[in-house]
């Protein structure tokens, strides 16, 4: 009797689920679903001008994950508990999840590959174990590591779509790509004058991190940027840039005109530019680069001048480069 017993306990551990695939089902489950909503929200229904109603549309259309939740459990309470769960959490943390959307975008589906391939949506086999099966102890051993080599693997997954969502499959650390254009006709000769002080950034900017910018230090910056009460200087500074008045009447040549664009999938949320850049040289042969944001919106707010065989021909500014690629 005993003996029957004992062989009845040892059946009912066998087929009890290790808690290592417990955790690895909620790991899939739980980001699945967010990227799932966020999917939705920032590339299916972005379409739709109301915030509150895109939200709730997210919502319903993300049901539709909750029947692989289904399979993943195998029971319908549960699978509805992660996804209120994940919903909660969205509400909860939402600017964090919202800023960082695009790695979960990726690692949703990334996910269910790995739950796919390593057996997770398999039922769970009620194989009966006789009392006297004993395992091995590299067995016992390889069972008690499998949950830590699951969270090591999901991990590793995890960096990967973080790498992909920022860079694209780019292997370099960088999210831009850069490309030098043609310089305007009116320029090409010209001479480029300060009309008024602006502010100069020292040092390197990790920001720019492309080719053609990166071995650039010396950044001009328009005043407003500076002056700005909410980041202004602070936004440089704690980049280990040196902020410096730059004095009106200093001259320069555009030795390039470059246009940056960003990569990745986080590109696709925030705005992947186009974004233009001229390089300046100075009358020291010292180099300077400088967004066309910071030229000035128009005429009226612009810092430089541009000249031909001692003529001035007129203003540069944000506009006049805008107006310039349209052509």
């Amino acid at each position: 009797m005993n003996s029957l017993k004992s062989a009845t306990e040892n059946q009912a551990e066998s087929i009890k689920p290790s808690s290592g695939r417990k955790l690895e089902k909620l790991i899939v489950s739980y980001f699945g679903y967010i990227g799932f909503y966020l999917l939705f929200s920032f590339y299916v229904l972005r379409f739709i001008p109301l915030q509150i109603v895109s939200s709730f549309a997210a919502i319903i259309f993300t049901a539709l994950y909750l029947p692989i939740l289904r399979l993943l459990w195998r029971q319908w309470k549960v699978a509805i508990g992660v996804a209120i769960g994940s919903l909660l959490s969205l509400y909860v943390l939402g600017i964090g999840f919202i800023f960082t959307a695009p790695i979960w975008i990726i690692f949703s589906p990334v996910c269910l590959i790995y739950a796919f391939l390593t057996g997770l949506f398999k039922k769970e086999k009620q194989i009966s174990q006789p009392a006297e099966n004993i395992r091995p102890a590299s067995s016992k051993f390889f069972q008690l590591l499998k949950p830590f080599i699951g969270v090591a693997v999901l991990s590793v997954l995890l960096c990967g779509s973080y790498h992909i969502a920022f860079y694209g499959f780019k292997l370099v650390r960088c999210v831009y790509t850069d490309e030098e254009l043609i310089i305007p006709a009116e320029l090409k000769n010209a001479k480029i004058l300060l009309e008024k002080n602006m502010y100069i950034a020292k040092g390197s900017d990790p920001d720019h991190c492309s080719p053609l910018l990166k071995d650039i230090k010396n950044q001009l910056v328009s005043n407003e940027a500076i002056d700005n009460t909410t980041d202004g200087m602070r936004y440089f500074t704690e980049k280990g840039l040196v902020v410096e008045t730059q004095l009106k009447g200093k001259t320069f040549a555009l030795n390039k005109f470059i246009v940056v664009t960003e990569q990745g999938l986080s590109a696709k949320v925030w705005g992947s530019g186009p974004f233009y850049y001229l390089v300046l040289i100075d009358e020291q042969g010292a180099a300077y680069q400088i967004h066309t944001a910071h030229l000035g919106l128009d005429e009226n707010e612009s810092y430089f001048s541009y000249s031909n065989n001692g003529v001035k021909q007129g203003m540069l500014s944000w506009r006049w480069f805008e107006d310039y690629n349209k052509k």
